[in-house]
C-alpha cells in the first residue's frame, strides 16, 4: 500500500516570511475578531467586523474567506 504524505500547511507566519501581501490587514482582522469576541469567545459576524473596521461588508467577507483558506 502506498503512503499518502500530507502537504505541510503554511501558517500565517510562514506566509509573512515569504512576503505575503496584506499581513497588516490580516493583523487588523484578527485583532478585531479578538476584541469583538471578548472573554467569552463568542462568534463574531462579518457585519460586526465590517462596522468595527469601518469597511464594507463585502470586504470583510472577502478577507474572512482568505483567512479561512490559510
Amino acid at each position: 500500500m502506498a503512503k499518502v504524505l500530507a502537504q505541510p500547511r503554511r501558517t500565517v507566519e510562514t506566509k509573512r516570511a515569504s512576503g505575503a501581501a496584506g499581513s497588516e490587514a490580516i493583523d487588523d482582522y484578527l485583532k478585531a475578531i479578538f476584541q469583538l469576541g471578548g472573554r467569552e469567545e463568542r462568534q463574531v459576524s462579518s457585519t460586526e467586523i465590517a462596522a468595527h473596521l469601518a469597511i464594507s461588508g463585502a470586504s470583510a467577507t472577502n478577507m474572512l474567506q482568505k483567512l479561512g483558506s490559510l
